[in-house]
């Protein structure tokens, strides 16, 4: 609210100048993402802002912050509720490709709150706060799993390039990406490829079963649709794996490293850089 009260007349002072071609970029790093997403929806939902007024939302580094409710007295694995924040933003007609969150690879805040609960989802579901979180609870179904928020709209990757930004050497390219640096935009894929994808996660599941190859075998399984892809790469590695490495602490450490905003601006200018001098 504070926020707002210094914010919003400088916004209305734009709004009175420019009329209807009024138009705003709000962006913000780390917990300033959140605060310019949450704001964005907040301005929405007071009518104090329209929805066309907005060019887009940028974040980088930015923490999951938000879940659906859920109320459909489902048990834990089979919630509906689960998965994306689509319907929060139906509800407010904002389309998603508005929000545009980008984040480094290995950068520990955007995946903290958006990885796999499932150690400690059940201490959390017996506290009030969380008995309703749809999150929490996953879909086996769907293969999600327990987390505590999830990202809306629409969610970059950003993978550094290790030739020339010394800050990123030490852990190399993240081994969910293809290899090199670049940005990768997370989509659902074509209908035709998720139909092929699908069949062979039903092949793989069937060569799984116990009675013909015991417990042993590991098969790939391709993700379910985007927001099971970017759940995965979340995951890998856990946040609590790079927490237990006495080296990611620290100026130099990685969970710093990789999270610091002159770090995204370094790997972002890389690329820029690099696409400029192919033209």
């Amino acid at each position: 609210e504070k926020l707002i009260e210094q914010l919003f007349p400088a916004m209305e002072e734009h709004m009175r100048e420019h009329g209807d071609k009024a138009r705003f970029v709000f962006c913000g790093h780390s917990l300033g993402g959140a605060i310019a997403s949450a704001l964005v929806m907040m301005l929405v939902h007071r009518q104090q802002l329209k929805v066309a007024q907005v060019e887009a939302i940028y974040t980088y580094g930015c923490p999951a912050f938000i879940c659906e409710n859920c109320s459909c007295n489902c048990k834990s694995g089979e919630c509906t509720c689960t998965g994306g924040n689509t319907r929060l933003l139906e509800r407010l007609n904002i389309p998603s490709s508005l929000f545009k969150h980008l984040c480094m690879h290995r950068d520990i805040v955007p995946r903290a709150f958006a990885c796999d609960y499932t150690l400690i989802k059940n201490i959390m579901t017996q506290m009030d706060t969380y008995k309703n979180y749809g999150c929490l609870k996953g879909s086996k179904e769907m293969c999600y799993m327990p987390s505590l928020y999830r990202h809306v709209g629409d969610v970059y990757f950003i993978q550094p390039d290790t030739e020339f930004l010394q800050f990123a050497r030490p852990e190399g390219d993240s081994p969910m990406l293809p290899g090199g640096h670049g940005i990768w935009k997370m989509v659902e894929p074509p209908r035709s490829l998720k139909l092929a994808m699908n069949t062979m996660n039903k092949i793989s599941r069937s060569l799984q079963n116990e009675w013909a190859f015991g417990d042993d075998l590991e098969l790939y399984n391709y993700a379910s649709d985007v927001d099971h892809a970017i759940g995965e790469i979340m995951n890998n590695p856990h946040p609590l794996e790079i927490l237990k490495d006495t080296n990611a602490y620290g100026h130099e450490g990685g969970v710093s490293r990789f999270h610091k905003p002159k770090n995204y601006t370094r790997a972002l200018g890389v690329i820029l850089n690099v696409k400029d001098s192919k033209k």
